[in-house]
């Protein structure tokens, strides 16, 4: 979801402005409600609704949830990422169990 709203050409303008109040303030949106979230943004709860539906999401707290948990793990990846030997390629080789001692 996170690339889904750094992806600005699937986005209207509104949305835009949205998904950039998510990504630059993700660690202040634990307790937010639809409303709050849009007149922080300055949009309207109306244009937070329509955000989540378009991304495929039945509810705000569906939508806040699944953008905290992503937020999690890329948190842990950046951390990971700077421990990870030169010859993993990539994040995907972890994944895919190449590496099983993460921390």
């Amino acid at each position: 979801m996170i690339e889904k709203l750094s992806d600005t050409t699937l986005l209207t303008p509104t949305e835009k402005i949205i998904a950039d109040y998510l990504l630059d303030y993700s660690h202040e949106i634990n307790n937010l409600s639809s409303s709050s979230l849009g007149r922080l943004s300055y949009t309207s709860q109306s244009a937070v609704t329509r955000l989540y539906k378009k991304l495929g999401f039945i509810s705000f707290r569906e939508f806040l949830s699944q953008l905290i948990v992503e937020r999690e793990q890329s948190q842990r990846y950046q951390y990971i990422e700077k421990d990870i030997p030169d010859h993993f390629e990539s994040l995907k080789e972890i994944e895919g169990g190449a590496f099983f001692c993460l921390f």
